[in-house]
């Protein structure tokens, strides 16, 4: 059955309807809400915080961030899905740290396909072209039981294989090869994801096939990965690496109920996606935010009385220490009081106060704007700075919220608009004096 692709976006409104769904769709989604990939509602599923590609058995779902929407830039649906396509490929592509260029998609690759397409498109590309230049090999150790002496002797393990076959050797040798971890690593994601390919990554994908002919398909690769060195042999193919990970780490098998048939969902977290971006973005180019930034560390485990805590971004300045906490929601609306942001980072600046050496320290809950109806998130919420314990030197914080604006009209441009956007985040709380 030849899938159709659906498009909607994270939190979307709109929903999947049963009336709309294959039987084998519903056991298919009702087993996503388990996981809490989706979520069930009186007459169908809702997304969730999910972008990505979700296939069921009679349609495939693309949930595309919703970053650029209706009413701010575009009221043409097809270039709102461009947009967002391109942005999600832009931060994927900083955080993944992927080899990935904007000349690289364009046009009708953008405009016709999946984002799972472009991706599948984009890695096996890029590594045929890497691989026009040499294959990789590498040097591996092989034991085996052989007719003949090569390399080292294993007295011990030859001892218990061979005490009754006096012609065969156990042995131990190198061997420069192309069967090695990391051809095995991508072996195997060209053959997970040859089978969903589409007219634009198949041939590509087909002609890496191919070209691993002489590698193991080794069934559990991803225990391998950190068996993975790279060095000066094969360090050409570190970003491709990235890239497989990638696919390894995002892609879950979903098994059609009663069918031994397998399909796979390419899905990214946007909160951790979020997170990610906003903590390597200001670890890379804190300088150029702001000078007076000596050092910036993230998701460091820290140790609170009896609570183990791990604030997402601390920016060491020389007397002041601002503590981000990324929130992938809106600003909430009810009393200060009940907001339970505030009880986190406010937990998380004490512990900083207790070991910062008489520094300032001060709290940055950062949201993503889009999901806000910004134009009226002033009369909903006052985004003001909120003062903790007013009075008492040792227990007092200022605390800011902001809204990070994700998008970006001109690609080219992404570095140095990120890099204006953070330095407004923090004029008013990086202290001068």
């Amino acid at each position: 059955m030849k899938q159709k692709v659906v498009q909607t976006y994270e939190y979307a409104r709109d929903h999947l309807k049963n009336s709309e769904l294959h039987e084998r769709d519903k056991r298919i989604l009702e087993e996503l809400c388990k996981s809490g990939v989706i979520r069930k509602v009186e007459d169908g599923y809702k997304t969730r915080k999910f972008v990505g590609l979700l296939p069921l058995y009679s349609k495939s779902v693309e949930i595309l961030p919703k970053i650029f929407k209706n009413g701010s830039y575009y009221e043409d649906k097809k270039s709102m899905h461009i947009s967002n396509r391109r942005m999600l490929l832009r931060i994927l592509t900083f955080v993944n740290d992927l080899p990935i260029k904007e000349s690289d998609v364009v046009g009708k690759n953008l405009e016709k396909n999946d984002f799972f397409e472009i991706m599948r498109y984009l890695f096996a590309k890029k590594l045929m072209d890497e691989l026009q230049r040499g294959m990789n090999r590498s040097y591996e150790t092989f034991e085996e039981n052989e007719l003949f002496l090569k390399g080292k002797l294993l007295i011990l393990n030859n001892m218990r294989q061979n005490s009754l076959t006096k012609n065969k050797f156990y042995l131990c040798h190198d061997e420069f090869t192309e069967d090695n971890t990391l051809n095995r690593i991508f072996n195997y994601v060209v053959k997970n994801i040859v089978s969903s390919a589409g007219n634009l990554s198949r041939r590509y994908l087909i002609e890496l096939s191919s070209a691993f002919s002489d590698v193991e398909l080794e069934p559990d690769v991803i225990r391998n990965l950190n068996r993975v060195t790279l060095n000066r042999l094969n360090e050409r193919f570190w970003p491709h690496f990235q890239m497989a990970k990638m696919f390894l780490g995002k892609q879950v098998p979903t098994v059609y109920s009663g069918k031994d048939v397998k399909t796979y969902n390419f899905l990214f977290d946007m909160e951790k996606l979020f997170e990610s971006f906003v903590g390597m973005f200001l670890k890379k180019y804190k300088q150029s935010i702001n000078s007076m930034i000596h050092d910036v560390r993230t998701q460091e485990p820290q140790k609170f009385g009896q609570l183990s805590i791990k604030p997402d971004v601390i920016i060491q300045l020389e007397k002041q220490i601002i503590v981000v906490d990324t929130k992938y929601t809106g600003v909430p609306t009810e009393e200060d009081s009940k907001n339970p942001h505030l009880y986190q980072i406010y937990t998380y600046c004490m512990r900083q106060k207790q070991h910062g050496a008489g520094k300032k320290v001060s709290g940055v809950l950062l949201y993503p704007k889009h999901l806000n109806e910004h134009e009226k998130v002033s009369i909903r919420n006052d985004l003001g700075p909120i003062h903790i314990g007013e009075g008492d030197a040792d227990l007092s914080v200022t605390v800011y919220r902001r809204l990070l604006d994700l998008r970006i009209e001109d690609p080219q441009d992404f570095k140095n608009a990120f890099i204006r956007k953070f330095q407004e985040i923090f004029a008013e709380v990086i202290e001068t004096d």
